[in-house]
């Protein structure tokens, strides 16, 4: 049975662009045996990129916090058939890069099947601190972060939004960890630059993701423009009672915007795809349709398909 293949490339994390966390005197730190300038880029085009990340990961494991991380990731990728150390490559920029493949038959396409390959990508040009810290926090949305599926009716905007910044494994989350890590592998070189100061709680000098959430829900001047797009995909103001023109400080690498914007902006870049994914579907179906006897006009196949352009239309009138 010869089967057609649809990919669609979601990127489901952010990377936070906090303003950089300081610099440091040029000092020699030995992890374990693995000796390294915090200050010092981590990777070069000339060295084993899978030696340097295996370097990243070694470090990372002498953080309490990245240890435990680190094992349960390392549960997750074994039943996906990897070791942690697959997970990684060297790229352009730090992201958790998740592809979700739709599989149907050609001969009945209400037969589908999903699956889902992701890739943890650390940005190159990353000194070993900024690079083990992205580390911690693409590992966290790659481990915990719920997977969603935009193919379904009720992939909500609000939700999607919702989960993206404060949810398991979201950007709320990761940062948090992130900022866990920090003190405990670099206490010394906590620098007064650091963000993570503004997600502590005062009274007990705990990071607090209350404080997280209302923090990353600031979005500055983007709030007019935002909540007219709220309005627009018909998400209550309610859901976001933190939402706020308060100035925005962690903002989305990829997109250069607060995150619950960029989560949005995301949410219909997704949408494109998956509704021009569906036109091709539509047209399958429609071919194999025309293959079919007139007597068979109300087949389960053209069944199937009515109800599908019906999902079809419901789901993408607004993007396409």
């Amino acid at each position: 049975m010869s089967k057609c293949i649809l990919f669609l490339l979601i990127s489901v994390s952010f990377t936070v662009k906090a303003g950089g966390f300081g610099k440091f005197k040029k000092r020699v730190i030995d992890i374990d045996g693995a000796d390294f300038v915090p200050g010092k880029r981590w990777y070069r085009s000339s060295e084993n990129a899978q030696e340097k990340i295996d370097k990243l990961l070694q470090i990372l494991s002498e953080s309490r916090t990245g240890q435990k991380l680190m094992s349960q990731a390392s549960a997750k990728a074994a039943k996906e058939g990897k070791t942690i150390n697959e997970l990684f490559k060297v790229g352009e920029g730090s992201l958790l890069d998740t592809t979700l493949v739709r599989r149907f038959s050609q001969n009945d396409p209400s037969v589908i099947q999903y699956e889902t390959r992701s890739t943890i990508f650390i940005n190159k040009t990353h000194s070993y601190y900024n690079a083990v810290l992205d580390m911690a926090h693409e590992l966290t949305h790659y481990t915990f972060r719920k997977p969603f599926n935009p193919y379904v009716d009720n992939f909500d905007p609000g939700e999607f939004v919702r989960s993206t910044v404060e949810g398991t494994g979201g950007e709320v989350e990761a940062y948090l960890v992130e900022c866990k890590v920090m003190y405990e592998l670099f206490p010394s070189r906590t620098s007064k630059n650091s963000n993570c100061g503004m997600v502590k709680n005062p009274e007990t000098g705990k990071l607090s993701k209350a404080l997280a959430v209302e923090q990353f829900y600031r979005v500055g001047g983007h709030i007019r423009s935002y909540e007219k797009d709220m309005d627009v995909y018909n998400i209550s103001k309610t859901e976001f009672p933190y939402l706020s023109s308060g100035e925005a400080t962690f903002i989305s690498s990829a997109w250069g915007l607060p995150y619950p914007v960029a989560a949005l902006k995301e949410y219909k870049t997704i949408m494109g795809k998956v509704c021009q994914n569906d036109q091709k579907r539509l047209v399958l179906m429609q071919k194999n349709l025309g293959r079919l006897p007139a007597s068979e006009s109300t087949s389960p196949m053209q069944r199937q398909y009515k109800t599908f352009f019906s999902s079809y239309r419901n789901r993408c009138e607004k993007f396409m």
